[in-house]
This record gives C-alpha cells, sequence and structure tokens, in this order.
C-alpha cells in the first residue's frame, strides 16, 4: 500500500510564492551584475542565469501544482498580475515590479522599456522640470 503524501496547503504555496518572487528579483539583479562585470556569456553570468532558469521552471511547476490541488486558487500566487510584470531596463537595476493594471504602468515611451518607480523617479530629478 502506498502513503499519498501530503500537498501544501494553500496559505504554504502563497508564502511560497511570495518567498520565490523575493529570490527571482535578487537572482536578477546578481545576474545583471555579474553579466556587466563579466560580460555577456561568461561563466559567470551564465550560472547566475541558470539558477534564474532553476527558479522560473520551479514557479512553472508549483502554478501547475496550486490549481490541481486547489481549485480555489487565484492566479497570480506565482505570477502576481502576469499582464503588467516587468523587469527594470535601467542598467544595474533589474528590479521586478508591477501594478494592477494599464493606467498604473509606466513604460519608457521613447526606449520602449519599462523602468521600476525609483528609477523614474531618479531619471526625472536628473532631467528637471519639464518645460
Amino acid at each position: 500500500m502506498t502513503r499519498r503524501l501530503k500537498r501544501l496547503s494553500l496559505n504554504e504555496h502563497i508564502i511560497l510564492g511570495k518567498d520565490l518572487s523575493k529570490m527571482r528579483t535578487s537572482c536578477m539583479a546578481m545576474f545583471v551584475k555579474l553579466e556587466t562585470a563579466y560580460g555577456l556569456g561568461q561563466r559567470e553570468g551564465r550560472a547566475a542565469g541558470g539558477l534564474l532558469k532553476a527558479i522560473d521552471q520551479l514557479r512553472c511547476v508549483l502554478d501547475s501544482a496550486v490549481f490541481r490541488e486547489h481549485v480555489e486558487a487565484v492566479p497570480t500566487i506565482y505570477y502576481r498580475n502576469r499582464k503588467h510584470l516587468h523587469y527594470c531596463a535601467t542598467p544595474d537595476c533589474g528590479e521586478l515590479f508591477g501594478s494592477g493594471n494599464d493606467d498604473e504602468c509606466r513604460t519608457d515611451e521613447d526606449h520602449g522599456h519599462a523602468q521600476c518607480e525609483a528609477c523614474l523617479r531618479e531619471q526625472d530629478e536628473r532631467d528637471g522640470p519639464a518645460a
């Protein structure tokens, strides 16, 4: 007779989703720093990229598991609001950020990439008031 394993509770999935999101944000910052310091495609950056890929694969598998195990789960446990989730494109930042709807998303239209609020504020301070 095989013993049925105890699955994660919905609350455990929520906590794990937040932890994995924080880990991925930290790893992304490390990845950007290593790519900047050692160049694209070097061993150091590739190793950090492998870590990011492993975290992404785990999030994907757990995202599927939470919906198999908990029909009441909301679709933002492992991937917040996917449509409005961005990585800051400012060099040396790479922060993961998002908003709840299109009205709150701010992007740098001239360069076609998203920036977090801290980088946008810093850029506004550098550029000064708009004329």
